[in-house]
């Protein structure tokens, strides 16, 4: 339970440096599940380190690209974060709260992409499809599902 007590008490340095040190595929093979397990919360960790990078940097010049290099990890994460095994409270409360970071993300690269002249329509259905696979508690999705609900209609007004 190293990975899920280290996401609930956000010390992503202490493991990302413990991950990135077992992602050695001759150490990585020996670990049961860690395609599932392990390598999910390395991605998450990577990700996480990338766009707190991108977000101290505030380089405006390399804002579309940094994103659009965002873009594939944090859809990526959308689907992975399910396959986290959740066999205990700690291992649902941590896979909620990537869920939850994820989503944040996720909503940073459509608003930047609706905001560079891409139809907010698009922005919000594929924000939908992306999110519609995390495993967010029931709040935090009807929260999205408002948000996304008053972005789309807004759309439709405005056409």
């Amino acid at each position: 339970e190293i990975a899920p007590s280290a996401v609930l008490s956000q010390n992503y340095e202490q493991l990302h440096t413990f991950l990135l040190r077992i992602k050695e595929p001759a150490l990585a093979q020996k670990i049961v599940d860690w395609e599932s397990e392990g390598a999910v919360y390395l991605e998450f960790v990577e990700t996480d380190v990338a766009v707190n990078q991108f977000r101290k940097s505030r380089d405006l010049n390399n804002i579309g690209y940094e994103l659009e290099r965002l873009k594939p990890c944090v859809k990526n994460l959308c689907r992975t974060i399910s396959r986290l095994p959740v066999n205990t409270s700690k291992q649902r409360l941590a896979q909620s709260e990537i869920a939850k970071k994820v989503a944040h993300y996720m909503r940073a690269v459509y608003s930047f992409e609706s905001g560079m002249g891409q139809q907010a329509a698009v922005t919000a259905r594929q924000l939908a499809e992306s999110l519609s696979t995390l495993p967010l508690p029931e709040d935090y999705a009807l929260q999205e599902l408002r948000s996304l609900t008053r972005s789309y209609l807004a759309e439709i007004m405005d056409s």
